[in-house]
């Protein structure tokens, strides 16, 4: 889309809009700040605001933007991370990796787990209007304001440019049922049963709910949306305006049935319910995990001329805290004198295998060649003696690479 001189579209939290240069770098900054900054610390802050003493008699109105599970990827559902800072190389979960199954598999793998975070902050949410006394009569809506795709791009993604939606949620025809569906958790006032509620609704739907509940004497005309709970037709069809192909026509019928299609695949790969290790099983040979080293057979000859793994902060394995905020769950690296990719991977922890992938070829400015993620449960205080091994024949196992000692 051009624009005038001095001018660019710019995608931020606000949303997207035309924006001076300078500006749009300002948001920018911005952005960046509340993403890599301390949302942990943010969301406890607002927490501690809500019941507490104040002189205003009105009802207040809290309004918290968590900013997950938004990116950067790096909360465990315990709430540890595994990156403290920047991550060591962005393109795992970036452009260049969207044409990588394996890659694009693990991003939708590192999102469930910091989406598992994030119900827990929900529940903290739950738990302070509890003991505050206030959770029957406040409303709470939980929401977010896009989704997000996890299909492998079918040929190279673009290079990232700033200000541009990215392939997982720059809505097309192809993902649109993974786009445009987000989360709705709605309690009003004084409920105490719960229901799943199927009809068509908008975002736009929130804020005429709230001034419902919160009994506004007047609402402004240019409020648009209708109250949650009231009948609504389900569209013959859709429009939606995107950021590249324009006006975009869906079907309600064949969003429904896509998005199903999405659930039961995302199912079978990371499973359902409350356990959390299940959604470490990914990739292949996944039924080594759990085996003890010592029961493959002895012998590197199964793999001719096996490379060297080259761990990317090697020494973090040494001295784990785990009574600490960070526990180093992403196992990440180079392998020398390969560059082609497709090697099976497993990587064990203390003597025993806890994560299977697949190598790569160099990715990024780092030229990164593989990652996986380990559970937090692999890992004991202290020294952790963490090994890299191809994988021959389904069952074999050739040691590539170790953390040094102590």
């Amino acid at each position: 889309m051009p624009t005038a001189r001095g001018y660019r579209i710019c995608a931020d939290e606000d949303g997207t809009q035309l924006c001076p240069r300078t500006v749009c770098k300002q948001k920018r900054a911005r952005l960046l700040y509340l993403l890599h900054g301390q949302r942990q610390q943010r969301f406890a802050a607002a927490l501690s605001q809500i019941g507490a003493p104040s002189k205003d008699k009105r009802p207040p109105l809290w309004f918290v933007h968590v900013l997950l599970p938004h990116e950067p990827l790096r909360f465990l559902p315990s709430g540890k991370v595994y990156e403290g800072g920047s991550d060591p190389e962005a393109g795992l979960d970036g452009n260049e990796s969207f044409d990588n199954a394996f890659l694009t598999h693990q991003a939708e793998q590192r999102h469930l787990l910091q989406l598992r975070y994030t119900d827990t902050l929900v529940h903290r949410l739950v738990q302070r209007l509890r003991s505050t006394g206030l959770y029957d009569k406040t409303l709470v809506v939980v929401t977010a304001d896009h989704g997000m795709s996890f299909q492998v791009k079918g040929s190279p993604a673009e290079p990232y440019r700033v200000g541009e939606i990215g392939w997982r949620r720059d809505m097309t025809g192809r993902n649109a049922q993974d786009v445009a569906f987000v989360p709705l958790f709605v309690k009003k006032p004084g409920q105490s049963d719960s229901k799943i509620d199927d009809s068509w609704v908008r975002t736009l739907d929130i804020l005429p709910t709230i001034l419902r509940h919160a009994q506004a004497k007047k609402v402004p005309r240019a409020v648009a949306g209708r109250v949650l709970g009231e009948r609504a037709s389900t569209p013959a069809e859709l429009e939606v305006l995107t950021n590249r192909a324009g006006l975009l026509e869906v079907k309600p019928s064949v969003l429904l049935r896509r998005r199903d299609a999405t659930i039961a695949e995302r199912a079978q790969r990371f499973g359902t319910g409350a356990d959390v290790g299940r959604m470490f099983r990914m990739g292949p040979n996944t039924g080594l995990i759990g085996r003890a080293i010592s029961s493959f057979p002895a012998g590197d000859e199964v793999v001719a001329n096996p490379p060297r793994a080259r761990f990317w902060g090697a020494r973090r394995f040494l001295d784990v805290d785990l009574r600490g905020r960070r526990v180093p769950a992403n196992v990440i690296g180079w392998l020398d004198g390969t560059k082609a990719g497709g090697r099976d991977l497993a990587v064990a922890v203390n003597g025993r295998i806890a994560a299977v992938g697949q190598s790569f070829k160099p990715l990024g400015s780092t030229r990164m060649e593989f990652s996986l993620m380990v559970p937090q449960s692999a890992f004991r205080q202290g020294f952790n003696d963490v090994r890299l091994y191809q994988v021959a024949g389904g069952s074999q196992l050739a040691e590539l690479g170790r953390t040094p000692r102590r």
